[in-house]
């Protein structure tokens, strides 16, 4: 079982169930709120990469900032997920139901080579001591060479927590579709975790150990939560759509050329 890490995809390694596919005519609900993230490699005070994720009655949008291409639609209720080339005008539509598929794929192949430990599957969250008493309280999971680290912010309605988790383990699920990223599983573990506490993931840092003797890589996030949409946050949800309409459908082999 391959998995590989690139800045690009190390937003969703740092920042669990699935909800199924339903009816299409059913009406998309849910909170609506954004999400702003900056992740950092090691100590540099200019962020790698910036995403603005905005929740809309149950339809998940994910911006790049930092990068104007490329721009993804999370729509669980219809059971679907596009990707969107904002440049080349094109979209790859992939089911709920694949990237589950997929995720059980990966699971099984880990598992059968013996090697669920290692890989996450069997890791479990705990909770780190305070070195001051007004520290904020840490939680951590480790597998293999990968530990992540976070610390949570508490939301006033459960149902903002329990969306942003839907919205990671898709982005998690959807990055073993595309075979990048670091395995899923304790990431999803940990979300999962959080959310039942009714939390987010405020800051996480991601630390790796790649070849022994190396020094570690560390990357590490910043959450922004805004429980509700501006009207510019609308207009970008507009905007994606506007685009979204022009897009020809593409081959996923095809869309990541």
């Amino acid at each position: 079982m391959r998995f590989s890490a690139t800045l690009a995809t190390v937003f969703w390694m740092i920042s669990s169930a699935i909800l199924p596919a339903s009816d299409p005519a059913v009406v998309p609900q849910g909170p609506s709120f954004r999400v702003e993230t900056e992740v950092f490699a090691a100590d540099s005070i200019q962020p790698a990469a910036r995403h603005l994720i905005l929740f809309d009655s149950g339809v998940i949008y994910d911006v790049r900032l930092d990068d104007d291409r490329i721009a993804t639609m999370y729509d669980p209720t219809r059971g679907r997920v596009i990707l969107i080339d904002r440049l080349n005008r094109e979209q790859v539509v992939l089911s709920t139901e694949e990237l589950l598929t997929a995720t059980a794929r990966a699971r099984a192949a880990i598992e059968q080579e013996g090697r669920a430990e290692y890989f996450g599957l069997l890791a479990q969250v705990s909770k780190l001591e305070k070195e001051e008493p007004g520290d904020p309280q840490r939680y951590q999971i480790a597998f293999g060479d990968t530990t992540y680290t976070t610390t949570t912010i508490a939301v006033r309605k459960p149902q903002i927590a329990t969306a942003y988790n839907h919205f990671a383990t898709l982005a998690s699920q959807l990055n073993v579709s595309r075979q990048i990223g670091l395995p899923p599983f304790a990431r999803m573990t940990l979300g999962q975790y959080i959310a039942d506490m009714g939390h987010l993931p405020l800051a996480t840092t991601l630390e790796l150990k790649l070849k022994r003797g190396m020094k570690p890589q560390r990357f590490r996030s910043q959450l922004q939560v805004v429980e509700q949409l501006s009207l510019v946050d609308r207009e970008r949800i507009a905007e994606v759509g506007r685009v979204l309409a022009e897009c020809k459908p593409v081959e996923l082999a095809a869309f990541q050329q």
